[in-house]
């Protein structure tokens, strides 16, 4: 991709530092030439899930416990709190960065969020103890690993329908 971003922990921050790939290449991890990112983390056993929008405009940083999902514009250098209701496993976006899908558990679901007005637009259960998930474009559907009960949840998001595939132990 465009950009890398490393992630470091304090006792009450998430620090995000972000470079475009050639600058960390060249400068193998020198300063940041995106940006430095100071964010709020609540204690010690709080972990942070990191990921760029697909179309590459934003980086979205969750303080898993915190329940707290942070948007960095890379363009403006801004960011933005969006709360979410419970503890977040894993953020994803879809290919336009329309759309925010963020896992979290209990409740066990995949909201889907407007990335723009941060307004939940489907919310959708899932198995137990979820791990991570995969948006599909092309099927319109996420894929989420459900260690509790062995199971993929496949969200169909156009029908809003959630069926569960057994699968291998742990996936």
């Amino acid at each position: 991709g465009k950009y890398f971003a490393t992630f470091s922990f304090g006792e009450n921050a998430i620090f995000a530092a972000i470079y475009t790939s050639e600058a960390f290449i060249t400068a193998q991890g020198g300063n940041p030439d995106i940006g430095s990112y100071t964010l709020p983390r609540v204690g010690r056993g709080s972990a942070a899930v990191g990921n760029f929008s697909l179309n590459e405009k934003s980086l979205y940083v969750a303080d898993s416990l915190g329940k707290k999902i942070y948007s960095i514009n890379l363009d403006t250098k801004r960011f933005s709190e969006v709360n979410a209701p419970s503890p977040i496993v894993d953020v994803q976006t879809n290919p336009s960065g329309e759309l925010l899908f963020v896992l979290t558990q209990n409740p066990d679901e995949v909201l889907i969020l407007d990335a723009e007005s941060r307004a939940i637009l489907q919310r959708s259960r899932v198995g137990s103890m979820p791990g991570q998930m995969l948006y599909n474009q092309k099927l319109n559907r996420l894929y989420v690993s459900s260690r509790g009960e062995d199971t993929v949840s496949v969200v169909d998001l156009a029908k809003k329908e959630v069926r569960e595939v057994k699968v291998g132990r742990l996936p």
